[in-house]
């Protein structure tokens, strides 16, 4: 079972994206995240496309508002899709 985490870890675990979602449990969503931004930055880097690697901050900051998912009521934090 899932349970809330400390606040103050969950924001310094959120600074690396996917990596706040995996303290909070939802690896499933953590590791999603964590590969799209590194393959982001992989890919932009290999093709010399670096207009691509633009998108790693929106991945980054998305990623960054795991805290909201920290401070839902219990019912809503168990099953945050439904």
């Amino acid at each position: 079972m899932t349970r809330k985490k400390n606040k103050l870890l969950t924001f310094l675990w959120s600074l690396i994206p996917g990596a706040g979602e995996m303290y909070l449990g939802f690896f499933k969503m953590g590791t999603s995240l964590m590969a799209l931004f590194l393959l982001l930055l992989s890919f932009s880097g290999f093709l010399n496309f670096y207009v691509l690697s633009l998108l790693s901050p929106v991945v980054w900051f998305y990623s960054f508002f795991t805290q909201q998912l920290n401070s839902l009521p219990d019912e809503e934090f168990l099953c945050p899709g439904g």
